[in-house]
C-alpha cells in the first residue's frame, strides 16, 4: 500500500538523521489524504496528474505540489532499490514561475506580522531581521543562547549549509530575544525552544502565514522572501564550522 510506503520514507529519514522530518511529515499529509488506501501499483502517471488536479481544487501553490511529488518520488525510489517494487512511475512536474520572488519591504512585513497569530509574531521578526531559513529558527532553544554572553550558535546539523554560524545579539534582536527569554516559563515548566506554541515547538505554519498575507493584501509573498533584506543588510553574524 503506498501508505507503507510513505512510512518508510519517515523512516528512512529517521535513520540517516536527515533534517526537516517535520516539514517531510507536512508533504506527507495530502498524500496520504489522497493515496493511503490504493496499492502502489495502481500510482500511474495518469492518476499522478488526478493528483495535481485535486491539489490545484485545493489552491496548493506549483512549489507545494512539486514538494509532494517529490516526496511520493522518494517513496517509490526506496521501494525499487529494495526489491518491493520493479519500476516506478513517470512523475509529472510543474513549472516554478513565482520561485524565490515576493520579496517583502519593511512596511509590507510589518502589515502582516500584526494578522498572524502572537505566537509567531516575534518568530517572523526574528528571520526577517536575521535571513535565517524557517528550519534553522525553529531548532532554536535555549541551550543554543549564550544570555551573559549576548549571541546565538546556530548548530551545523541545524544549518540548510552544514555550517554553524555565531549571531551576535545586539538593537532589535537583543529586544526580541529578551521579550522571548521572559516567555521561556510556563509555571514551573522550562520550555526549552525559544519559539513555541503553549509550550510546544513550532512546525508547519503555511495556513496561518497565506491567511496571514491574505489580509494584508499580500497574497503572493513567501515566508522566505522576508531573507532578503536582512541578508543584505545584516552583519553581525559569523560562519563556524565546529
Amino acid at each position: 500500500m503506498v501508505d507503507d510506503l510513505l512510512q518508510a520514507l519517515e523512516r528512512d529519514y529517521q535513520i540517516q538523521g536527515r533534517k526537516f522530518l517535520t516539514e517531510l511529515r507536512a508533504h506527507l499529509r495530502p498524500l496520504r489524504a489522497y493515496f493511503a488506501l490504493n496499492r502502489a501499483l495502481s500510482v500511474t502517471s495518469e492518476r499522478l496528474r488526478d493528483y495535481i488536479a485535486y491539489r490545484q481544487v485545493e489552491e496548493a501553490a506549483p512549489a507545494t505540489m512539486n514538494r509532494e511529488l517529490a516526496a511520493l518520488r522518494r517513496t517509490f525510489t526506496l521501494a525499487v532499490q529494495s526489491g518491493l517494487l520493479a519500476v516506478a512511475p513517470k512523475f509529472p512536474s510543474l513549472p516554478e514561475y513565482n520561485t524565490r520572488q515576493g520579496f517583502f519591504e519593511r512596511d509590507e512585513f510589518e502589515a502582516v506580522v500584526v494578522h498572524l497569530p502572537p505566537y509567531l509574531q516575534d518568530f517572523a521578526r526574528f528571520g526577517y531581521l536575521t535571513g535565517w531559513r524557517k528550519g534553522e529558527i525553529i531548532s532554536l532553544t535555549w541551550a543554543d543562547v549564550d544570555y551573559r554572553g549576548r549571541a546565538i550558535r546556530l548548530r551545523p546539523e541545524a544549518s540548510k549549509t552544514g555550517r554553524g554560524r555565531l549571531l551576535g545579539l545586539e538593537g532589535q534582536v537583543w529586544e526580541l530575544i529578551e521579550r522571548r527569554w521572559a516567555a521561556r516559563h510556563m509555571g514551573d515548566r522550562l520550555i526549552p525552544w525559544m519559539f513555541h506554541r503553549n509550550g510546544v515547538g513550532i512546525s508547519n505554519f503555511c495556513k496561518a502565514w497565506g491567511l496571514a498575507c491574505k489580509r494584508a493584501g499580500l497574497a503572493e509573498k513567501l515566508f522566505h522572501g522576508r531573507r532578503r533584506p536582512a541578508v543584505q543588510t545584516w552583519c553581525g553574524q559569523v560562519s563556524v564550522s565546529g
